[in-house]
């Protein structure tokens, strides 16, 4: 979130009942196991029902290229929150994809929108990268109107893109695009 000069918090602090840090080892269980929540996992593509927790966690654990944050609850430290931005290699390091997903309880109470803020400012301010993407579910109305308050346009869908619930789902590419910061020579 911004301070009252529109700065940044980088800390993560001041936000209403949670906070934002980077994502550690020891939080791959918790991250995992809100991934495969239902009512969570109908709305990402990460984990199929009945994944063993243990794989899931493995999975979680592995290293990030990018960013890895999570949201936590200040009034318990539970992991309420996470996203992962995954930098591409070689010829696309000027681009990366993410994943986010918000535990239900906290459902439009502002966990998203820190989570993407801290995201894109490291992309932007810190990577220098210049397109991030996405794949979400053509019917997750609420993730796509977060999505475009930031920037992202949809660039295309893809039919029958997931299986999910005994019913093949549609899915939207979406990207946000930004213009590279231009070179400042220092005298």
């Amino acid at each position: 979130m911004r301070d009252s000069r529109g700065r940044l918090n980088r800390e993560g602090q001041g936000m209403s009942g949670f906070t934002l840090r980077a994502h550690e080892k020891d939080d791959a269980a918790a991250t995992a196991a809100l991934l495969m929540r239902p009512a969570v996992r109908h709305g990402t593509m990460v984990f199929a029902p009945y994944t063993p927790l243990a794989f899931a966690t493995e999975h979680m654990a592995a290293p990030v290229n990018g960013a890895n944050i999570v949201a936590v609850s200040d009034a318990d430290g539970a992991v309420i929150g996470h996203i992962a931005l995954f930098r591409n290699t070689r010829f696309q390091s000027h681009s990366a994809w993410f994943g986010i997903a918000v535990h239900e309880d906290w459902w439009r109470r502002g966990v998203g929108a820190a989570l993407m803020t801290a995201m894109l400012d490291t992309a932007d301010n810190w990577l220098g990268l210049t397109r991030i993407t996405l794949n979400v579910f053509t019917d997750n109305a609420p993730a796509i109107a977060l999505y475009r308050k930031f920037g992202f346009e949809i660039e295309g869908t893809m039919r029958r893109q997931m299986f999910r619930d005994g019913t093949f789902v549609d899915s939207h590419a979406m990207a946000r695009l930004i213009d590279p910061p231009h070179y400042v020579a220092t005298p």
